[in-house]
């Protein structure tokens, strides 16, 4: 038994009442199957636009490296002093 709307009042209400109904269970069982699969598919993408998104961020975000560009320069130093040890 199920409720279904028997009768409309003037107001727009619906009034219930028990009917009886038939369920196909495979019927229902290939609809939930079909949602599972929807639903796990759509946050998939979900989920790669947000990585994607993320992978973008990066790309276009402005690094700064001054550790290499300090360790270069402590190098050339080092290299020039050694070329011309006495300052001269």
């Amino acid at each position: 038994m199920a409720p279904f709307p028997a009768i409309r009042h003037q107001q727009g209400r619906s009034i219930f009442q028990n009917m009886e109904v038939q369920i196909d269970e495979d019927v229902l069982k290939r609809l939930q199957m079909q949602q599972a699969e929807n639903i796990s598919g759509q946050q998939i993408t979900i989920s790669l636009k947000q990585i994607y998104s993320e992978i973008d961020k990066l790309e276009k975000t402005k690094i700064e490296i001054t550790e290499i560009q300090e360790f270069i320069l402590k190098i050339l130093s080092f290299g020039f002093s050694c070329i011309n040890p006495a300052g001269t």
